[in-house]
């Protein structure tokens, strides 16, 4: 006899890809911050280093597309301009 099918199935990778999402927008209140530190050596060859701040901002995306990595190269516009979609489904990458 034969395992019973799962249920739900398990999807085939081939004929189901693993969808990502990219969105493009803009950014405004952008903060940077002093936090000054010292960062000691932790291993042979290392260099001593000193930071000295932080950064944060608010994002507002205007575009979202949702995209496939090889060997499917899909891509479909969430919101916004198809273009960006267009140039996700290229093989080039």
């Amino acid at each position: 006899t034969f395992a019973p099918v799962p249920r739900p199935p398990v999807p085939n990778v081939v004929d189901d890809p693993a969808w990502l999402i990219a969105t493009s927008g803009f950014c405004s209140n952008l903060k940077a911050v002093e936090t000054e530190h010292d960062v000691e050596t932790s291993a042979e060859g290392d260099t001593r280093a000193h930071f000295i701040g932080s950064i944060s901002f608010e994002y507002y995306p205007q575009a979202a597309v949702k995209f496939t990595d090889f060997p499917h190269h899909l891509a479909k516009t969430i919101e916004g301009n198809a273009a960006e979609a267009d140039a996700l489904v290229s093989s080039s990458w």
